[in-house]
């Protein structure tokens, strides 16, 4: 402390002053240290301490002699003498090997608790807690073993397990308040069978944390090799925070509840060499945000984990949330269960094509095997892949593949989806510079699809698409049986074509009636492998609308068979006839072709082949010498079809014939 005072010389002209120090030193007086010295078990409030006095306030508690006891703070305990549940630390060791110490608080009340500054439960001790009440000022830590039941509540500025030893502690009832550390030092557990649990809690390497009922509420951290598991019960996350897995979940059952973000692995303070994964196989869990995989720093310059990945298995349950994100080196498979997303799934890796080419891309990859997907709208981007082999896939808006560009301006292509089985529905298709592929499966696309700079191979499985098909600069290939597209628009901005290729094995295509979308001028189609009969009702038809009239001539300019079967090799240009059906256009006429089939009720199928609008006769001959006529037919179509019941005869010829 600095002082001033009048100078002491009696002669001084002025008032001067003359400044000195004084140092002031405060001491502080030690908690007095009051140690049980009983050998064996007692009561809190029995006269065996080393002060001669029982506990009370500023004094530290030490029950560290040897021994298998216990010290009990009971009913009698606070009706005779609480004034000695206020005390500065407590401090519970086990010296020695041959010795376990338990502090027993034993049915003494939640009225009147133990309140201490700090309380170290060591190696080889227990507390064990029945009805009663504690509070820790600071730390509560933990390295032996620890019991909540029948109602106790605990609350603490903190909770350390595993300090100097492996800990456990099982909440069975009553509350606990505390900021939990799980596995400080060593592995630790903390099993939560009932009870209220709340604030925030660190789950580190090798530790875990088990909720089999009861309620928790607060926020959680899960270290590399932490384990979060959920097996029952509620655990609610505060609004703003993050679930942060750098470890594991494992939820079989309960209900996770929270309005923040989760992190597979944690996607702020992500610890390089972790990765994370949740396997849920029962349960529910909603979040507002769910991220899979290493986004942003993961693409910047030298990345230094470019091996951490996160990954998501959902095998049963229920999953929903807001909004989803599967970045890279993450992993999202469903072999059941339901899946709900209320905006857009991202499927988005980290590609590293402009920094890290090296390592290579971190691909995120989605997998559908089973279970339902819903979605709002479902996107695919670089280094993404998208397999749905199993399972019902929803989409109620659109399902886009796109490409990216880097700051270099280059282009990359967009990721990839194949549809191997199940059911895919969409409002919309869009994919450009991607992959689209369907070996399998029903897709359904109740809007447009529109490809562009890309191929669209359907190998398999069966599609229906009702809106409008866009095709620029793009290849889509169809599979054999029935298959169903919309009106067809096509454009292109390079010099190549569309192209549109048939499948080996018998095949109808149907489009929509095209000829009210306008085409660009320079827009061609080109198809290959056609296999069909250039009179129409081939094994392969490509069948627009229901008439003659579904495309304009203008159209069909823009349309052109490659190499097509039947017909010598060459390319043709397209007719289209009657029933809508196009075919490859000659330049001459067709000649005339005429096929039998019988049925087993002697039914003769007469085929008549030839050249549109042309009148024929047919007649008919028992013996090739005598001819009668039968029918005469217009040809409308390409194609004439008639039945003979009458052919019941021993021997029946047939000739067709231009009439005049």
């Amino acid at each position: 402390m600095i002082t001033a005072h009048p100078s002491s010389k009696a002669d001084s002209p002025s008032k001067a002053l003359v400044v000195t120090a004084v140092l002031l030193l405060t001491f502080h007086t030690r908690a007095a240290d009051n140690v049980w010295t009983n050998a064996g078990s007692g009561y809190w409030d029995d006269p065996r301490w080393s002060l001669g006095a029982l506990p009370g306030p500023g004094q530290n508690i030490y029950f560290t002699n040897a021994g298998w006891k216990a010290l009990a703070i009971g009913a009698g305990t606070v009706q005779t003498n609480s004034q000695t549940l206020s005390v500065q630390d407590v401090i519970v060791s086990s010296p020695g090997t041959d010795t376990v110490n338990t502090l027993l608080f034993n049915y003494s009340g939640l009225g009147t608790p133990l309140r201490a500054n700090s309380l170290l439960l060591g190696t080889n001790c227990n507390l064990d807690m029945h009805y009663s009440a504690l509070i820790v000022t600071n730390e509560l830590r933990v390295d032996g073993t620890a019991t909540q039941d029948v109602g106790a509540t605990v609350s603490s500025g903190h909770m350390s397990l595993g300090v100097t030893g492996p800990a456990s502690y099982t909440l069975a009832d009553g509350s606990l308040g505390t900021s939990l550390d799980v596995g400080v030092n060593f592995p630790s557990t903390f099993v939560q069978t009932a009870g209220t649990n709340r604030f925030g809690m660190r789950i580190r390497a090798h530790s875990s944390y088990t909720l089999l009922n009861g309620t928790y509420a607060g926020t959680v951290r899960a270290d590399g090799q932490g384990t979060l598991s959920l097996a029952g019960g509620i655990m609610t996350l505060f609004p703003i925070s993050v679930l942060q897995l750098d470890g594991h979940l494992e939820q079989s059952g309960g209900l996770l509840d929270m309005q923040g973000v989760m992190g597979v692995p944690d996607p702020y303070f992500h610890v390089i060499g972790t990765s994370g994964s949740v396997t849920q196989t029962g349960g529910t869990n909603v979040s507002a945000s769910l991220i899979v995989g290493l986004q942003g720093p993961a693409e910047s310059e030298g990345s230094p984990y470019p091996y951490d990945f996160g990954s998501y298995t959902l095998s049963n349950g229920v999953l929903t949330s807001a909004s989803e994100v599967l970045a890279g080196n993450g992993t999202f498979s469903q072999f059941g269960g339901t899946h709900n997303v209320s905006g857009t799934l991202t499927n988005q890796g980290n590609a590293y094509y402009y920094y890290d080419i090296f390592n290579g891309a971190r691909y995120a990859t989605h997998l559908l095997a089973g279970g339902t997907l819903n979605t709002l709208g479902l996107f695919i981007g670089v280094a993404a892949h998208f397999t749905q082999t199993a399972g019902t896939n929803q989409i109620a808006g659109d399902l886009t593949i796109g490409g990216a560009s880097d700051p270099r301006g280059y282009q990359w292509n967009g990721g990839r989806f194949a549809l191997e089985g199940g059911y895919l529905t969409a409002l919309n298709v869009t994919a450009t510079r991607g992959q689209l592929s369907q070996s399998g499966g029903v897709l359904v696309v109740s809007g447009n699809l529109r490809l562009t700079s890309m191929t669209f191979s359907q190998t398999g499985g069966a599609i229906t698409q009702s809106g409008l098909l866009g095709l620029s600069d793009s290849t889509i290939t169809v599979a054999a049986g029935q298959q169903q597209l919309g009106q067809l628009l096509i454009s292109n901005s390079l010099s190549s074509s569309n192209t549109l290729g048939m499948p080996t094995a018998p095949c109808v295509l149907r489009l929509g009636n095209s000829s009210a979308i306008a085409w660009d001028s320079a827009a061609k189609l080109s198809i290959n492998n056609w296999n069909g009969s250039p009179y129409g009702g081939g094994i392969q038809r490509i069948i627009f609308g229901n008439n003659s009239s579904a495309l304009t001539s203008a159209q069909l300019a823009h349309i052109t068979f490659v190499k097509p079967g039947n017909l010598p090799s060459g390319n043709y240009p397209a007719r289209i006839l009657a029933t809508g059906e196009i075919v490859p256009d000659s330049g001459a006429a067709l000649p005339l072709v005429v096929s039998l089939s019988a049925s087993s009720n002697g039914t003769v199928q007469l085929g008549l082949g030839g050249q549109i609008s042309n009148k024929y006769q047919i007649d008919i001959s028992s013996n090739l010498v005598n001819w009668t006529p039968w029918q005469t037919q217009t040809d409308l179509t390409g194609m004439l079809y008639l039945s003979d019941t009458t052919a019941g005869v021993p021997q029946r010829f047939y000739r067709a014939i231009l009439a005049q």
